[in-house]
């Protein structure tokens, strides 16, 4: 079964880490996470369900045992797709503008 690694990207991990786990929190609202003092385990837990992911497993080969703080956004494949009669031009690198696998790169350091 196919499956996708969470692994650290080149430069190093963009989390902030947070040890206080007393306030620990998280929000999924796709096409946005927003994480306080959550673990790797909790930020993998939701993207099975993201259709960008495609049910796919999400392993953590990260090493990262803190708690950290995060805030992750994302334009779903379904509307990052050009509609019809448009040239197809990539869409800009802003962060809310980016797929979700770029902007785990990019806002977390992660791939």
């Amino acid at each position: 079964m196919p499956v996708y690694q969470l692994v650290i990207a080149r430069g190093g991990p963009k989390l902030k880490e947070n040890p206080d786990t007393s306030k620990g929190v998280s929000a999924v609202r796709p096409p946005m996470i927003r994480g306080n003092a959550v673990p790797m385990h909790a930020l993998l837990g939701w993207p099975e369900s993201v259709p960008d992911i495609g049910g796919r497993v999400v392993i953590d080969k990260t090493g990262l045992s803190g708690t950290y703080d995060f805030l992750l956004k994302w334009t779903p494949m379904e509307s990052a797709a050009p509609a019809s009669g448009l040239s197809g031009t990539p869409p800009s690198p802003d962060a809310e503008d980016a797929s979700l696998f770029t902007a785990i790169e990019e806002q977390l350091g992660s791939s």
